[in-house]
Order: C-alpha cells, then structure tokens, then sequence
C-alpha cells in the first residue's frame, strides 16, 4: 500500500477510536493496565530491536490497534467486563505479536536472510492467543480482527519504507558526511543489518579514543593490513578518510 493509502487508514483508525472511546464504559484502573501493559511491549521490543525508529513504527501499530478495539466496543456498546489484566492482555496480545512478526521478517528480508517464522507459525501464534481464555469473548473477536486491520494494511507499508526490499546500499562516501564527520559515515555501514553489531559499532567509535587519532598515524596511500579486524570498523574508516589506501581486513571470526 502506498504512504497516502496508509496515511488515510491511520487517520480513518484515530478519528473512530477517539470518537468511539468516549462512548465506552472503562474504568480508571482498567486504563492503568493497558498503560502498565503498554510499558511492557515497549520493554519487550527494546529488548528486541534496539533502534528508536523500529520500536516506535511496532508500537505505533500495537497503539493503534488497542484504540481501533477501543473505539469499536464503544460505537457498539459492548461492555468492557474482563478484569483489568485480562482486559490488557486482550488487547495488547495480537497486535504485539503482529508487530514483532512483521518487523523480525522486514529486517531478515533487508539483510536477505531466510524468514524462519512462516504465517502459518503466526496464524498458531493468533489462535493460542485465542484459547488461552476458557470463553471467546466479543472484545476479544473486535481486538483480533482490528489488530489483523491496522497491521496487515498499515505496518507493511511502513517497512517498506524503511527497510526496502532488494535494497541497494551504496558504500558511504566522505562527501556525504564531511571529512571530519567519517565516523558517521561508518556507522551508517551498519545500519539494520546486524543490530547487537550496530551497536557495539556506534559505542565502539563513540568512546574508544583510537578512532580519533589513527587517521595521523597510517600513511595516506599504500597497500594497508588490518590485522584481527573484528567487524572491519578501522578498516572502513581508514578507508573514507584517504582514498588512496587498499586496505585488506582480516579475523579469525
């Protein structure tokens, strides 16, 4: 779906959940679970992905699903009866799993990996949510359909966006960024393909205070070995700051 269809529906989602919430009978306290539950998904996906940008697109569809169900039961005023934690898991089970599904399976496409984790395991996953209740209830039925709604047409729209099938990611260049900016430059190697990496990457040039100075200390031209290069972060900064070296990275990893 294209960035206006997805606007549209996103749009269509908070205009019926704001007007439907005020017609919904729900309590204080049940709020406070699905805000309390709300922390917890959040927890889970920075655990998971690490990267803001990631966990915001995966919580902005749990969000939007839960005020979609929300809004729903209010424009037909269905009671909210469930207990204040079995109400926010309710809610919040499908559209996590949802959303954890589809983000796993955008960034194992982008970094041309095998996706593990087929729809058929993901309709089990929906259905266990299901039945780990002794009684189908009709908030239940409204979460799971409105979470299949806002993920299915919403989600993967945005990660197509972000993370871009058959992607061509072209080797960063000091123009881009500045001579003095290189570090940047080789951060943005690394982006989406390998996220505990990345992060050692952004932590290792941030704070190791070698990155600062080895630029003086090589020659500007030559043939250069970066002996035990662990992820090849000399070797590409190297690399951007002199066009004139032919580097060769080696590890035993």
């Amino acid at each position: 779906m294209s960035r206006r269809g997805t606007s549209l529906i996103t749009a269509a989602m908070m205009l019926l959940a704001a007007t439907g919430v005020a017609r919904l009978a729900i309590n204080a306290r049940q709020l406070e679970a699905i805000a309390i539950g709300l922390l917890v998904v959040a927890s889970v996906m920075l655990l998971l992905f690490l990267r803001v940008e990631l966990i915001a697109v995966g919580m902005m569809s749990v969000v939007l699903s839960v005020a979609a169900t929300m809004g729903i039961a209010g424009w037909l005023g269905i009671p909210i009866v469930a207990s204040d934690r079995l109400l926010a898991v309710l809610l919040l089970a499908p559209p996590t799993c949802l959303s954890i599904y589809f983000l796993r399976r955008a960034l194992r496409t982008y970094r041309a990996e095998p996706n593990r984790m087929s729809a058929v395991t993901l309709i089990i996953l929906l259905v266990l949510c299901v039945l780990l209740f002794r009684r189908i209830s009709m908030i239940q039925i409204i979460a799971l359909i409105s979470s299949l709604i806002v993920t299915l047409l919403m989600l993967p729209a945005v990660l197509d966006w972000l993370l871009p099938r058959d992607a061509v990611r072209p080797a960063p260049s000091i123009g881009a960024f500045g001579r003095h900016d290189a570090r940047r430059a080789v951060r943005s190697l690394y982006a989406y393909l390998d996220i505990p990496a990345e992060q050692y990457v952004a932590w290792k040039l941030r704070l190791d205070p070698i990155f600062s100075r080895i630029d003086s200390a090589v020659p500007a031209g030559g043939d250069i070995l970066d002996a035990g290069c662990g992820f090849g972060v000399m070797s590409h900064l190297l690399a951007l700051q002199s066009g004139g070296r032919a580097i060769v990275g080696i590890d035993l990893d």
